[in-house]
């Protein structure tokens, strides 16, 4: 099977082909996510609250990074919204688009 290592690998071969691989993934996956993250921003620039909410879509895995979550609570208090409540609706609204 393609990606896996005989029973017999040893040690050495562990780290010479696995963990190397598995640490460049690793550095791609953060690699793209700032990618996404500083294209949101630009995305974000010159538009109104409300609009920056509910139009501009937030990049993939928000629900998971803790910088989109603080602009959310921070953009919803600064649009008269109440954090805490309505941070769930936003979430919700965005998950069921297809962008958790």
């Amino acid at each position: 099977m393609l990606g896996t290592l005989p029973p017999q690998a040893t040690a050495l071969t562990r780290w010479l082909c696995i963990y190397p691989l598995r640490l460049l993934k690793v550095f791609l996956s953060v690699l793209a996510s700032n990618r996404r993250l500083k294209k949101w921003r630009v995305m974000l620039g010159g538009k109104s609250l409300e609009h920056q909410l509910w139009t501009v879509t937030p990049p993939r895995g928000f629900s998971y990074h803790p910088t989109v979550r603080r602009w959310a609570e921070e953009t919803l208090r600064q649009a008269g919204y109440d954090p805490a409540r309505v941070r769930v609706e936003w979430e919700i609204f965005w998950r069921r688009k297809g962008w958790s």
